[in-house]
């Protein structure tokens, strides 16, 4: 269900505690201390409905994927899964800038978190960390 008031942007900040060597991932600035990670998303431009969503796995690798018109981009990934291997980091910088030309400015912070998950993560996405997968 959509927000009937899209205008009225979220703000929110949680913890989670995870088990010992869980990656947790969210919107916003994460912070970490031992198992605890605070999610702080005080960013004036994200509706609820995408900008509310966590993920916590053990064995994703980070690969900078660079900056995406002033947006830097992060895939987590299994390294079996070889996804990072099928983005061409070129031709999504510019389609970046060709969103931002007609949308705005990225309004969910100067970063972004691209999640490969299990298939029964699949739906699970926000404007600012998304999931995919990929069989392998």
């Amino acid at each position: 269900m959509c927000d009937a008031a899209p205008d009225r942007f979220a703000t929110y900040k949680f913890t989670v505690t995870a088990t010992n060597g869980e990656q947790v991932l969210c919107p916003g600035t994460i912070t970490v201390k031992d198992t605890v990670t605070t999610c702080d998303f005080a960013l004036g431009g994200g509706p609820t409905y995408s900008t509310f969503g966590v993920a916590a796995g053990k064995s994703w690798t980070p690969k900078s994927l660079g900056s995406w018109d002033g947006v830097d981009v992060t895939l987590y990934d299994y390294p079996q899964s070889m996804i990072g291997d099928t983005i061409d980091t070129a031709m999504a910088g510019r389609h970046m800038a060709w969103l931002q030309s007609l949308l705005g400015p990225y309004p969910y912070g100067k970063a972004m978190r691209l999640v490969v998950a299990p298939t029964y993560w699949l739906a699970s996405s926000t404007r600012a960390t998304s999931c995919s997968r990929r069989s392998w």
